[in-house]
């Protein structure tokens, strides 16, 4: 009961300071850069505080613990050069492992609430209920992919805005902390500034979707014999049938994208790039039924819910549909970290612990 009382605490200080702030950018007291970075550090520090105090929750905790240890000691590692340079940081500077959680926690958390703070135009507070229910387990377990998945958010910002070059410069620099964000890449070829001309953008979906399969494909097959990423994992059915729910779970939010899809699509032209993202998803997690860790690059993908809130609750018919919506949205997201944190058990983070209660 502790445990849920800390994360629901948590959860509640973010939603209401981001509840908070866009009503003050709103009316004028926030909208410059400095401003927004301020307001972006204060919604963030709940959940910064919260990751950065703990120990031994998350399955790979004691992981990373032993190959930080194991690299201060032989100088041998085989993690992304972002995360070798994060830890020479931390052996430098800090000389201890909560020190890397600490970093770590202020990228993972700060980066992706910076970029929503400055892209979202309304419910920001509902966007970071997302963030936070969809993603605080993965937050405290797969380190590197968290800090990947910050400029992958980024990246998506900057594709809705059709801005390719920066696009493909998060999404290399996301690299740097884990291959597997490179996934995202082929969606270069869907960003445009202009209205699509429909012949050409049926032939760039098919291209994307095309590269994108194809490097799923490789990514396990080819991975399975050169030991790439996730390839020890193959056949594994250590998550204990958690995997194959994420499916099932993620029909709480397709349900109403697919439902509203045409009138969303019409309403702003770079939705469709999010609605491909959803297939992609899709995708994975149908894959993740036969090859578990599959839905992990399905969290790359699923960042497109956050960004399709707003747009969905735009364009209601009216305010009862809206609130409805709403409401439906708040609790499946409450219900998606219940069910996934508390009854599962993924990610192993159900009891939390500190570095406080050591002594």
């Amino acid at each position: 009961m502790s445990s849920i009382f800390i994360y629901g605490i948590v959860i509640l200080f973010t939603v209401c300071f981001s509840s908070l702030f866009q009503r003050i950018e709103m009316v004028g007291f926030g909208r410059n850069i400095p401003k927004k970075i301020i307001f972006s550090i204060i919604i963030s520090l709940p959940l910064i505080f919260l990751l950065s105090c703990r120990y031994g929750i998350g399955t790979d905790y004691f992981n990373y613990y032993n190959s930080y240890m194991y690299y201060e000691k032989y100088g041998v590692i085989r993690f992304d050069v972002g995360v070798v340079f994060i830890i020479n940081m931390c052996i430098h500077f800090f000389q201890s492992f909560q020190g890397f959680i600490v970093i770590t926690s202020i990228i993972t958390v700060f980066i992706p609430f910076l970029a929503l703070f400055i892209c979202s135009k309304s419910y920001l507070w509902l966007q970071t209920l997302a963030l936070a229910c969809l993603y605080m387990g993965l937050w405290c377990t797969a380190i590197r992919q968290s800090l990947a998945l910050g400029f992958v958010f980024v990246a998506i910002c900057f594709m809705l805005r059709g801005r390719k070059c920066l696009y493909v410069i998060c999404i290399l620099f996301g690299t740097l902390f884990h291959m597997s964000c490179a996934l995202l890449l082929p969606f270069v070829f869907l960003i445009s500034k202009n209205d699509y001309d429909m012949n050409i953008r049926q032939w760039k979906i098919v291209l994307s979707t095309f590269l994108i399969l194809f490097i799923v494909l490789a990514f396990f097959f080819w991975g399975r014999d050169n030991n790439l990423i996730y390839s020890s994992y193959l056949g594994s059915t250590r998550e204990g049938g958690l995997t194959s729910n994420y499916f099932k779970l993620s029909l709480l939010f397709w349900i109403p994208e697919f439902f509203c899809l045409k009138k969303v699509c019409l309403q702003e032209k770079q939705n469709v790039i999010l609605y491909i993202m959803i297939i992609c998803e899709m995708i994975l997690y149908a894959l993740a039924i036969f090859v578990p860790h599959a839905f992990r690059m399905g969290h790359y993908f699923s960042l497109a819910h956050v960004f399709l809130i707003p747009q969905l609750i735009f364009v209601c018919d009216n305010r009862n549909s809206r609130f409805n919506l709403i409401s439906y949205y708040v609790l499946c997201f409450l219900f998606y970290f219940f069910i996934t944190t508390f009854i599962y058990k993924y990610n192993g983070i159900f009891e939390y612990k500190t570095i406080f209660s050591l002594g």
